[in-house]
């Protein structure tokens, strides 16, 4: 059982309006006379992945970009049934 003093409070809008007023209402900062949101949206689906691009991903910790060989080879399978031979050069 968690203790009350974790818990968080579940408010539900009623209106558009509403929600925007919730949504926003701490992101007001009296210092630069602007409304900033406090959150950082990480485009990622777990919370478990790591802050790093996904061509950090990619190369991990060798260093080598290994991605052209595969475009190329991906280009050449996929792209050979969208060219019209009477058309090529």
């Amino acid at each position: 059982m968690t203790d009350d003093t974790d818990a968080q409070s579940i408010v539900r809008a009623e209106s558009w309006t509403e929600l925007q007023d919730l949504v926003t209402a701490e992101m007001w900062m009296p210092d630069i006379s602007r409304h900033r949101s406090p959150y950082v949206f990480r485009g990622v689906p777990h919370v478990d992945h790591t802050l790093e691009t996904s061509i950090n991903r990619f190369v991990v910790e060798s260093g080598k970009w290994n991605l052209e060989p595969l475009l190329l080879r991906n280009f050449a399978q996929y792209a050979a049934d969208e060219i019209d031979e009477s058309q090529s050069i």
